[in-house]
């Protein structure tokens, strides 16, 4: 071996075996406290942009210039276009409206989450497709409401 040269080992027999445990979704929509949020239609107060995360095929709806979403400015006319490991779909107007469809909880990696799935409504290129609006939802009061900032209820419920 050259003097200038690192040779790298590794004793296996050291090392533990990590394990992950990744649950199926569990669906939420009967739930008492998500129940009353299926079937909400909400009509969007800001343009937001629509984007897929990490080779999901999921879209979601997410808030320019929040963390890793771009301003609005920035987005590129000729979509979709990368953006990190974030592919942009396009951009969903203001005044357009989604209907809440399914609400789950996914556990994984020692991680939990709370997924808030709707259909979209309003006419444009996105109509008819189901999308993650989990951005756009708080769930740090008593209850899990929507971000007025971003979509208010648009007061049809399709239950």
């Amino acid at each position: 071996m050259a003097a200038n040269e690192v040779r790298e080992t590794a004793d296996w027999s050291s090392y533990g075996v990590v394990t992950w445990t990744r649950r199926d979704p569990v669906s939420l929509d009967n739930d008492p406290m998500y129940r009353p949020l299926i079937g909400k239609v909400l009509r969007t107060v800001q343009t937001l942009v629509v984007m897929t995360r990490g080779g999901r095929t999921v879209k979601v709806l997410d808030i320019p210039g929040t963390a890793w979403v771009p301003q609005l400015r920035n987005i590129p006319a000729k979509l979709p276009a990368y953006y990190y490991d974030r592919m942009i779909c396009g951009v969903f107007p203001s005044g357009g409206t989604v209907r809440v469809a399914h609400i789950e909880r996914a556990q994984g990696y020692g991680v939990e989450s709370i997924g808030v799935y709707a259909d979209v409504t309003s006419e444009g290129p996105f109509k008819g497709e189901r999308v993650d609006i989990g951005a756009l939802t708080d769930f740090h009061g008593p209850r899990p409401e929507f971000d007025g900032r971003c979509v208010e209820e648009d007061g049809l419920s399709w239950k």
